[in-house]
């Protein structure tokens, strides 16, 4: 207050010293003065509603620290949820943009204030003013009125043409990014889609690779049981083989060897015969196989032949049963009259049924004779393969019997008897 009065008493003295200065004052400052009390309160408004510009600054330094904030996070450097870094040279980077912040809220604050006290300064010199010229305060008020209205107004436009003008580009930000958000949730589907076909052929792969080492794992359990049977029979003959004493293994080793190699050789011998055996073979039947194949259609068309002869054969015997019959009624005497004699019949000329069957014998004749070597060649085959089969089972059994006898030298054990009779001087 006593500010206030100090300086009201300044303004009075200036204004009774100089009233050419008091004139200049009420040109160049009168409307600031009476516009004191107005202008402070669109600042309060400007202050509740805020500066759209400087909002959208302070809301891209906000986009730009969560950015930060993501980054950093992306790098592997940790962030609290208050925003604090754990790193020290973030720290205090965050740390002079929060000081600058500060400042800069300092200086606005201490401006506003300048302004403030030098609106009220004018306002009391407009005042004072005003009661020396006699002009009432409404119609100061009325005067500036309209102009302040008008520079609200265009003030008001151009905050609004701001706010239009973030706000499309915002909304064009916005579509960007939607555009943006589409394209990698096309993407993003596209590989999942390419994850889960590939996800499905492994999983049907490691199935069936499943189901196969089951296969395997069954079968090797198998195999580890009769391993296990067999080294539990082979330790109950070493049982019996330590009982056991005076055991002759050289000579039962040579004489087995022998007879073993001499087996081996007859058998490799006779598979060599039987192969070369069954190569003829092989080479006669493709021989013979088209002129079967030749001779069965001739026999078709020979049976064909056949039947049709057959049939006039017996068409034919029915018209001489018919004619004969017509003859033997013709002849017979009728009211007492004697009939004429039968004519005599020709002897020496064959008839249908018996050229027919005549030429049926033929054709099997030479069918027979023609199948003969087919048939012979089919049971020779038959027998060799028989043969084969026999020999390759025998050698399957000396091969046994030679891995057993093997295995059992190897253990020292007993020679088993063999009690089987000689075939064809062969064992």
């Amino acid at each position: 207050d006593e500010r206030r009065v100090e300086k009201e008493n300044e303004a009075h003295d200036a204004m009774e010293t100089s009233q050419l200065c008091l004139v200049n004052v009420t040109e160049g400052g009168i409307n600031d003065a009476m516009e004191g009390d107005e202008e402070e309160e669109s600042m309060g408004k400007k202050e509740e509603e805020g500066n759209p510009v400087e909002d959208a600054e302070m809301e891209k330094e906000m986009e730009g620290e969560k950015e930060e904030h993501d980054a950093m996070e992306a790098q592997g450097i940790e962030v609290n949820p208050a925003g604090e870094i754990e790193d020290e040279d973030l720290a205090k980077k965050k740390e002079k943009k929060k000081e600058k912040r500060e400042k800069k809220k300092e200086k606005k604050e201490k401006k506003r204030v300048k302004e403030h006290e030098r609106k009220n300064m004018l306002r009391r010199v407009a005042g004072a003013l005003g009661r020396m010229h006699g002009l009432h305060r409404s119609e100061v008020d009325a005067a500036i009125a309209s102009e302040k209205r008008l520079e609200e107004l265009e003030k008001a436009l151009d905050r609004e043409k701001q706010k239009t003008q973030l706000e499309v580009e915002d909304v064009r930000d916005h579509k960007e990014k939607i555009r943006q958000l589409l394209d990698e949730r096309e993407e993003a589907k596209a590989v999942m889609d390419n994850q889960k076909k590939k996800f499905a052929k492994a999983k049907q792969f490691y199935e069936e690779k499943i189901e196969e080492l089951n296969g395997q794992a069954h079968t090797l359990q198998s195999r580890v049981d009769e391993v296990a049977e067999k080294m539990q029979r082979l330790k109950e003959q070493n049982e019996e083989l330590k009982k056991a004493a005076n055991i002759k293994t050289t000579s039962s080793v040579v004489a087995v060897t022998k007879r073993l190699n001499k087996v081996n050789a007859d058998l490799s011998n006779e598979l060599k015969k039987n192969k070369s055996e069954n190569e003829e073979m092989e080479k006669e039947l493709k021989i013979l196989r088209p002129k079967v194949i030749n001779l069965e259609r001739f026999t078709e068309t020979l049976e064909s032949r056949l039947n049709a002869e057959k049939l006039a054969a017996a068409a034919a015997a029915e018209a001489v049963k018919k004619a004969e019959k017509g003859k033997e009624e013709a002849t017979k005497p009728e009211n007492g009259a004697t009939a004429e004699k039968k004519a005599p019949v020709d002897k020496s000329m064959p008839s249908a049924s018996s050229v027919s069957l005549h030429s049926t014998i033929r054709a099997s004749a030479e069918t027979a004779k023609l199948r003969a070597p087919y048939e012979e060649m089919k049971r020779r085959k038959e027998y060799l393969e028989k043969e084969h089969k026999r020999v390759s089972n025998e050698l399957s059994n000396y091969k046994t019997k030679e891995r057993t006898e093997k295995e059992r030298l190897s253990s020292h054990a007993p020679p088993p008897k063999d009690d089987r009779a000689p075939r064809d001087g062969r064992y």
